[in-house]
């Protein structure tokens, strides 16, 4: 999972060999704040839709309550785990326009996150909003999801200028 700002991308490989990706709108600056406070200064109007449709409140210039910041980034992180067992609505609803379809079948050992949610998974910065947005919130959410505790995490040798192997497949 390389996880950015907007997006997630995702590849799958097999010995080596890349045997499918996508891209969900999966991402830690889709919620921006003014700085120091959970005042949202902005919000991605699909996450803002799809945050409505499972009745989590947030608005430009209000103050996200944590417990809405949480349940936000662990709606994103059930969509990627779901991802992992071949995709539900959840994860459909976050899928980019335009991107592969993910791939039947798909069997996954192991994991490894890389992007800039990917190096505060593995610094295990727990200070939300440290950066403005829900990337640390995310990376939270990631490590305390079902994909923490049922897939094998590898940690690769660099994570923050990491771009996705075969994302553009």
């Amino acid at each position: 999972f390389d996880i950015g700002g907007g997006t997630t991308n995702v590849s799958v490989f097999s010995r080596g060999k890349t045997v499918g990706c996508t891209c969900l709108d999966i991402g830690g600056r889709l919620v921006r704040f003014l700085p120091n406070t959970s005042t949202v200064d902005g919000i991605d109007p699909k996450l803002w839709k799809i945050a409505q449709s499972h009745g989590i409140e947030i608005c430009r210039g209000t103050e996200l309550s944590l417990e809405s910041i949480r349940a936000l980034t662990a709606l994103m992180a059930q969509a990627l785990e779901d991802l992992l067992g071949g995709g539900s609505p959840l994860t459909q609803s976050f899928a980019s326009p335009n991107s592969s379809p993910w791939p039947l079948g798909v069997s996954v050992d192991a994991v490894s996150f890389s992007g800039g949610v990917g190096r505060c998974y593995y610094e295990k910065k727990q200070v939300s909003g440290i950066f403005s947005d829900i990337g640390s919130d995310l990376a939270q959410a990631l490590r305390e999801s079902g994909i923490s505790r049922n897939f094998t995490v590898i940690e690769p040798l660099e994570t923050a200028r990491a771009t996705v192997i075969g994302a553009g497949c």
